[in-house]
């Protein structure tokens, strides 16, 4: 039986249909909620629109109506519509917004058939989450519905919703009208109807109805009203022109249905067959499908992650000259604040859409609402960056700010104030976008040298490959000017084995004075942020490898400079500083076309789909049955010599038809058929081969020998739509990640330090504006500062970070006083004295200097080394700046002994970073609630970690076995729970014997994550998210097995983190993994369920029937297999399974409610339990299978008692307990060896790495410590 999932095409080209209006049965509601009713001002008032029905492939829902509601229950009256927009907008929404209305009526298609039949009024499932569907009717009928006594010409406009998510909804609006007549509302039942929600009355539903018409019915006396409705066509795709095509060719049906349930079947009807119309992937095959006599072509996008561009691109140009596109498209590329002013909403839609993908591949990630009903004008009074449009009579309303660039398409002015200090383009790079920008060649109707067409059909072709030339023009010419623009970031990008950095500093200051400034304002974008993210990551960028083709072509360098008109210029010439004036930073190239660069897809094709036949489609399967036969013949016919990307893109769509029809395995053979790796549909063949049973998983992989490696190591799956989110306001996560893509600050509680005190109030959020200040005033201050390189350790070439701007007075002479990262030097006349080495002085300290001349005392500081006379130490003499110059060498002073004694380097970078932002904060004066210097100097103070941190000194014994520190979520906003470790050694035939991987699995307030760091350098590689707390990791084979608590187990790829496979067959957590014989892997959950799989074919090879459960119920945290047994922690007892015949089971009973935590095996054979619930340590013989003894752990004045985890270490054993110390026992003795306080909070794992032992805290200290164990014997 076909599997449920399955009932519907994965990617359809239209998901559903709406109608918006009023018809005979919706009520007449004012906009405005307290217009008066009257006889006379019905046709000139505004109402509010209402959803009157929602169709899609199966189900046609109607929304509106004064039906009775059968079957309705309280849980489906429909609620307050969630906004399309994130932070802000969500209360204005709220406010404003229409709530989705109960189903009045359902029906739907059985098996897709294409007859409708009522079912229950139950609010049924939708493609479109419901809130999206409520959201969509006030951006059909921005302005609501107003009566006309005169009837209007049709027209369309399309629209972009975008959820909270951030995912973008495309739709396509056709408003037409029908005549109605008005009539008064005299019976009291039909009143009572109306106006009544949820029991109580609705003063603005008028004391009148709709009664349909003719439009012959019209007379003097009793008038007929045209009344708008809309339908929409909703996509995940930005077919624009397409969807707009199918809504054009179905008006005469629209106009023609008597009544709005004749309507709804006329739209049902088509979403029947265009639910049915896959979408094409990235290639050369385009799709062509016949509707009612009309053919319906959907293009595929260019490339995987480019958008489908189905619009004419020179929108902007029709209403715009060449130089106000271009400065719009620097508005875009800054991040302004944008407003577009146009009476036409289909206009201002496609040119905000066309403006968008000019600038691809930055994608435009703040607010984004390209048509603003008059209802939430308010929004243009959001704080951030966003993009809307508006009509001509809400600009007056728009408060007066000059932060807001106005584009009028009516006038074709772009309005940019002064106050904005928008910089114009680099120059170069701007005149040859408007050279290759020729506009007298787009006119089709000036080619008169042409013969005359011999129909429509042919003249509709020539438009067709006119306008293709156009759109290809239009996107070389964009291409380039990304291109001469950003290409020089190529040069500031440093890589090593698995990181690269940008340096971003570096990078602006490459380029001429008169450039800098757009450079500045572009690269603190968000946009930028990500489009550098994505780069310095090393994904497949499309845009990338366009890019090194277009400067193969063009004989450009990576600094965009080309050979033939600079000849040998080199680097140093560049960097000369005699090169003064303004100078071009990116020289012109040839106009020579890459349009092919662009648009490289291979030979185009076009798949034309069977036309629906009700006759003989009755279902959903058959119709795509006729469709498979279709691209059956056609593979035949082209054979294995043509493209392999257009072959792929037939594979690819058959393989989606036969997953729609529940053909699994032959989905499956299509998938791995498809040779192009971008466009394998990953995640989608996962799924499949997740349902197929042990037996099918081995045929099938017998027979396609390359579909394993295709899994592993495949490109993301190709998805034509925008999944970014939109970006405001920033909460304390957001600003932590802008934090260090910025290398502002690393270290996550100096990130919740700077987040507090830049908020306005506690619990907001901090606006964007102000994080971009702090980001260009420290840029400022530390863009020449390399704290990489100068902290990598205390005994790192040192780099200045601060110098004094007055001449100052000190112990060796006159100078000015820089503060580096490691020591306070002096400059006299131009040579460097060291006045104090910070490794070296015990204390700074502020003294009164008497003047010798004088009876005057001053401010001073003096740095005196351990031992030193006071008299005898160096000083300088600061006056009204020395708290500044004390605060910031104290904190370095601090951190330079804080890392020293905690083995702990990041920390000399954190203390730099620190005083690089109390700085910034101070140049800033911000917070500006700070009114005096003193109070700022306060506020900014709270940025200095170290110096108010007091740290006790390590025993010698405990110093020199503490190897290194580092924390792995210190990248993420909050520290996590180390909750398991796992060291990855080196494949056998690396060279490098020192390259292993340590393995952090974490937890996370409720969720969790996997943090691979470089065994030696400690530096993160890549970091697995997970849903849950990351309880357990395995390393098996080329493998490493992932446990989690929200009951899955993930197999990822060890040398990439690559996902591979998810497994979802527990019942609960999944508390322990381990290796038993045979190389079976064994998974324990805490509700006692023990399930074992088989590594190579990764499916379940048994699972274990308990005799007792309740012995081990809601206490399996470990398991350990010794001896052929697998050991099962419990309650107050160890459960024994036989590993060759599971139903063999014994019991050890330990004597005490302990609740087993841990689990090892010694080296004298014996079995360690250790319990969280006391302070005991149960020893059990692992040959007999016995318990032999226990031992009394050591109390501690914390009051803390149990043990968390154990490892054994030699002839040693560590336990980790709960209080934070690890005790080292000897194995045989069961002696007490050594007790070390090893971290502030529980020890929850630890592992050995190359003889030494790795140990991991909970989240209170979050901080991984490596131990020598050699330092400690018996």
């Amino acid at each position: 039986m076909k599997p449920p999932e399955f009932s519907h095409l994965r990617s359809s080209l239209v998901k559903i249909g709406i109608i918006v209006g009023l018809d005979e049965t919706s009520p007449l509601r004012h906009l405005n909620k307290n217009s008066e009713s009257s006889n006379l001002d019905q046709a000139s008032a505004a109402y509010e629109e209402q959803l009157l029905f929602a169709v899609s492939g199966q189900v046609a829902a109607v929304t509106s109506g004064e039906g009775d509601d059968v079957g309705a229950s309280d849980g489906d009256e429909g609620g307050t519509v969630s906004t399309p927009l994130r932070g802000p907008f969500n209360a204005l929404f709220s406010q404003t917004a229409t709530a989705v209305p109960p189903v009045k009526h359902c029906w739907t298609r059985p098996d897709s058939c294409v007859s409708v039949v009522p079912v229950s009024c139950e609010k049924p499932t939708m493609p479109i989450d419901w809130d999206i569907i409520g959201t969509l009717g006030i951006f059909c009928c921005p302005d609501g519905v107003q009566l006309s006594v005169t009837k209007r010409d049709a027209h369309c406009h399309g629209l972009v919703l975008t959820d909270l998510t951030g995912v973008r909804t495309y739709g396509s609006c056709l408003t037409f009208y029908r005549p109605f007549r008005l009539r008064r509302r005299d019976d009291p039942v039909c009143s009572s109807n109306d106006g009544a929600v949820s029991g109580k009355t609705d003063s603005a539903i008028t004391p009148y109805r709709l009664m349909p018409c003719s439009d012959e019915e019209s007379s003097a006396r009793d008038p007929v009203y045209y009344v708008p409705t809309c339908v929409c066509l909703v996509s995940e795709y930005a077919y624009h022109t397409v969807l707009k095509d199918c809504l054009s060719g179905l008006l005469p049906q629209f106009l023609a249905a008597a009544n709005s349930r004749e309507l709804m079947h006329c739209l049902a009807s088509f979403l029947g067959h265009a639910s049915l119309v896959p979408v094409p992937p990235a290639s050369g095959l385009s799709v062509s499908f016949v509707n009612s006599g009309k053919v319906y072509r959907c293009a595929a996008a260019s490339d995987p992650g480019r958008p489908v561009a189905d619009m004419r691109l020179n929108y902007p140009f029709l209403f715009f000259d060449k130089l106000s596109v271009l400065r719009l498209i620097a508005c875009l590329l800054t991040e302004q604040r944008v407003i577009f002013v146009s009476s036409s909403a289909s206009a201002c839609v496609m040119v905000m859409e066309c403006l968008l993908s000019y600038i691809l591949p930055f994608v435009w990630r703040q607010h984004y609402v390209p048509i603003l009903p008059q209802r939430l004008v308010d929004l243009t009074e959001v704080p951030g960056q966003y993009l809307m449009g508006v009509h001509p009579d809400l600009v007056d309303e728009i408060e007066d700010d000059v932060d807001i660039v106005f584009a009028n398409l009516d006038t074709g002015v772009v309005k940019v104030h002064d106050s904005i200090g928008l910089p114009p383009m680099p120059e170069a790079a701007a005149d040859d976008f408007l050279t290759q920008i020729q506009e007298r060649s787009w006119d089709f109707d000036r080619i008169s040298d042409r013969p005359t067409f011999s129909s429509l059909e042919e003249e509709k072709l020539a438009r067709t490959k006119h306008q293709d030339m156009i759109n290809s023009t239009i996107k070389d010419a964009c291409f380039q000017l990304l291109a001469r623009l950003f290409a020089p970031m190529e040069d500031f990008i440093t890589s090593d084995r698995k990181q690269s950095q940008f340096n971003k500093p570096q990078f602006i200051k490459k380029f001429a004075d008169g450039d800098q400034e757009f450079y500045k304002l572009a690269c603190n974008t968000t946009m930028f942020g990500f489009f550098q993210e994505d780069r310095t990551s090393r994904r497949d960028d499309v845009f990338w490898r366009d890019v090194t083709i277009w400067k193969r072509q063009h004989r450009v360098s990576s600094f965009g400079e080309r050979a033939s008109v600079r000849g040998s210029t080199s680097r140093e010439e560049i960097d000369s500083p005699q090169l003064a004036g303004r100078r071009a930073s990116i020289t012109r190239c040839s106009k020579r076309s890459t349009a092919h660069i662009a648009d490289n897809s291979s030979s185009s094709c076009t798949l034309v789909l069977p036309e629906f036949d009700v006759s003989r489609h009755a279902c959903a399967s058959a119709y795509h049955q006729d469709c498979i036969e279709i691209i059956t013949d056609r593979l035949q016919e082209l054979g294995s010599s043509n493209s392999p990307t257009l072959l792929s893109a037939y594979y690819y769509t058959r393989g989606l038809m036969y997953e729609a029809r529940g053909q699994i395995l032959e989905a499956l053979r299509d998938f791995d058929a498809i040779s192009s790796p971008p466009m394998f549909p990953k995640s989608v063949a996962r799924t499949l081969f997740s349902l197929l049973t042990e037996g099918d998983r081995e045929t099938f992989l017998s027979t396609c020998t390359s579909f394993e490696k295709k899994i592993e190591h495949s490109n993301v799956e190709n998805v034509q739509r925008s999944t970014d989110r939109v970006t405001d306001a920033l909460d304390n996560s957001k600003f932590l990640l802008l934090m260090k893509q910025n290398g502002i600050l690393d270290n996550a509680e100096a990130v919740g330090s700077l987040f507090r005190i830049m908020q306005r109030k506690p619990g907001h959020l901090l606006e964007s504006a102000s994080a971009k200040s702090l980001c260009g005033e420290w840029q400022e201050l530390a863009q020449y500062i390399n704290l990489n390189e100068a902290c990598a350790h205390v005994d790192a070439a040192e780099a200045d970070l601060y110098t004094s701007s007055v001449v100052v007075r000190s112990s060796i002479g006159v100078g000015r006083l820089v503060l580096t990262t490691r020591s306070v030097k002096i400059i006299i006349n131009e040579r460097r004295h060291q006045l104090a080495d910070l490794r070296k002085i015990s204390r700074v300290e502020k003294f009164r200097l008497r003047e010798r001349l004088s009876f005057l005392s001053v401010d001073a500081l003096r740095f005196i080394k351990e031992g030193e006379e006071v008299a005898m130490a160096p000083y300088v003499h600061l006056k009204e700046d020395r708290d500044l110059w004390y605060d910031i060498i104290t904190e370095m002073q601090e951190g330079i002994n804080f890392s020293i004694a905690q083995n702990y380097s990041e920390i000399f970078k954190f203390a730099a970073q620190n005083v690089l932002v109390y700085l910034t904060l101070l140049r800033l004066r911000y917070p500006s609630s700070a009114q005096s210097g003193l109070a700022l100097e306060k506020t900014a103070r709270a940025m200095l970690y170290y110096t108010v941190l007091k740290l006790p000194r390590l025993p010698d014994d405990i110093a020199k076995a503490l190897m290194q520190r580092f924390n792995p979520s210190d990248h993420d906003a909050t520290p996590g729970t180390i909750e398991s470790l796992e060291y990855v050694p080196p494949p056998l035939n690396y060279t490098n014997a020192e390259s292993g991987r340590i393995w952090c699995g974490l937890g996370m307030q409720g969720t969790g994550c996997v943090k691979v760091l470089h065994a030696e350098t400690f530096q993160l590689e890549f970091d697995i998210r997970c849903e849950g707390r990351a309880t357990s990791l395995l390393h098996v084979g080329t493998h490493v097995w992932i446990g989690c608590s929200d009951k899955s187990i993930t197999v990822v790829e060890a040398e990439n983190g690559q996902v591979l496979y998810r497994f979802w067959n527990h019942e609960s957590m999944v508390t322990a993994l381990v290796r038993g014989s045979k190389g079976i892997v064994w998974s324990g959950s805490v509700t006692g369920q023990v399930i074992g799989w088989n590594p190579r074919l990764n499916s379940m090879h048994h699972q274990v029937t308990f005799a007792d459960r309740d012995s081990v119920m809601n206490s399996l945290n470990c398991l350990l297999v010794y001896n052929g047994w697998i050991w099962c922690s419990g309650q107050n007892c160890l459960v024994l399974i036989n590993e060759a015949s599971p139903e063999q089971q014994e019991t050890v009973s330990l004597g005490a409610n302990i609740r087993v935590s841990s689990l090892a095996v010694s080296s004298a054979g014996h079995i360690w339990a250790g319990g969280s619930r006391n302070d005991r340590i149960y020893i059990v013989d692992g040959e007999t299978r016995k318990l032999t003894c226990n031992v009394v752990v050591p109390t501690t004045s914390t009051g803390l008692s149990g043990i968390y985890s154990l490892m054994p270490v030699g002839d040693k054993m560590w336990a980790g307990r709960k209080s934070g110390y690890v005790d080292i026992w000897d194995s045989h003795t069961k002696v007490l060896i050594k007790e070390v306080k090893a971290h502030s909070d529980g020890v929850r794992s630890m592992c050995i790495k190359d003889n030494c032992v790795v140990t991991g805290p909970g989240s209170s200290d979050g901080v991984v410590a490596i131990w020598d164990p050699t330092q400690w014997s018996r």
